[in-house]
């Protein structure tokens, strides 16, 4: 996705990079605003989303970097955004901070922009699809709709990350992606249908993107070459995930349940080498002694053990 996009400068050093599709995304609807006569509304309403997506993305990075994370760059791509994020705190309490922050941005911009309107005797609408009765209108019916999309639980949506960080806390990280991939996949369904019905081809296209996405994150999984809850594949404003596309792939996390029974195993094998190395050393006591005094020597018990002991080890080797 690199080779596609340029770098455009940096902002608190994150490097922040542009998609040669999202610069000919603005360019068409620039075009467009031209020919209808609204130069200036098309391009101001491409520049608000531009600092709106990369406001969301930096929320994103500002929530890596207080889990002790690298923020390296922001990529703008027709989908949003994609910070890359690497390192930090391996937790599902770190995934449900990253992943919740960017929905705080347009959170915290909603309540700003409403703040604002309200004070000015404009109440904003709550329809997000009511035609903006101002600039200041639009940017909160902006906000409102980034909010409410990336909460929606279907992963890898911004609300299906906190879902699988959540779920993570019970079930471990393999267990917990199956989960809410399968959850995004429904949701992905219903979003998709929604959108046929009243003609929404971008919003189709998106569910279909995310049924395709949790497929491919589920399949990963199932083959164990997936990797740890802060290493997720991608981010972008709809998805916000917050890792590297270049990181290292780590084993499954297990769940509680299987971590506990390899424990128990491990004690076992453990306790098990230890009886092994006692009758070794009781066996070597009991030939320094037949040396020693002769065979006769021997108690009845003391014979039995070692008639046991050569027993369990002839089997042993034979194995």
């Amino acid at each position: 996705m690199g080779e596609w996009s340029f770098k455009v400068g940096r902002i608190f050093g994150i490097q922040i990079r542009l998609h040669l599709f999202f610069v000919m995304g603005v360019a068409f609807i620039l075009l467009r605003g031209h020919k209808n006569g609204d130069f200036t509304n098309a391009l101001f309403w491409c520049f608000s989303l531009y600092v709106t997506v990369l406001l969301h993305e930096l929320g994103h990075c500002w929530a890596g970097i207080r889990n002790g994370a690298r923020a390296e760059s922001i990529l703008l791509w027709p989908l949003g955004g994609l910070a890359t994020i690497t390192g930090g705190r391996d937790t599902p309490g770190a995934t449900i901070e990253i992943a919740a922050m960017g929905p705080a941005v347009n959170l915290i911009l909603c309540i700003l922009i409403g703040g604002g309107l309200m004070l000015a005797g404009s109440a904003p609408s709550l329809n997000p699809f009511a035609w903006p009765h101002s600039f200041a209108d639009g940017l909160f019916r902006m906000n409102l709709v980034l909010l409410l999309f990336n909460l929606l639980p279907a992963y890898p949506l911004d609300g299906g990350r906190i879902l699988q960080g959540v779920l993570a806390i019970f079930y471990g990280f393999g267990r917990s992606v199956l989960i809410a991939t399968r959850v995004g996949q429904v949701a992905s369904i219903v979003l998709g249908v929604l959108a046929i019905a009243y003609e929404q081809i971008l919003v189709a296209v998106i569910a279909l993107y995310i049924f395709l996405t949790c497929g491919q994150e589920r399949q990963r999984v199932k083959e164990g070459a997936f990797y740890s809850e802060s290493e997720q594949i991608f981010g972008h404003d709809f998805s916000a995930g917050y890792r590297s596309l270049e990181a290292e792939e780590k084993p499954v996390r297990k769940s509680w349940r299987q971590r506990r029974r390899e424990l128990k195993l491990r004690r076992k094998a453990t306790q098990a080498a230890q009886e092994e190395s006692a009758m070794r050393q009781r066996v070597d006591d009991l030939l320094e002694k037949v040396g020693r005094d002769g065979i006769d020597s021997l108690t009845a018990k003391e014979r039995g053990f070692l008639e046991e002991a050569s027993r369990k080890f002839r089997s042993g080797s034979q194995e």
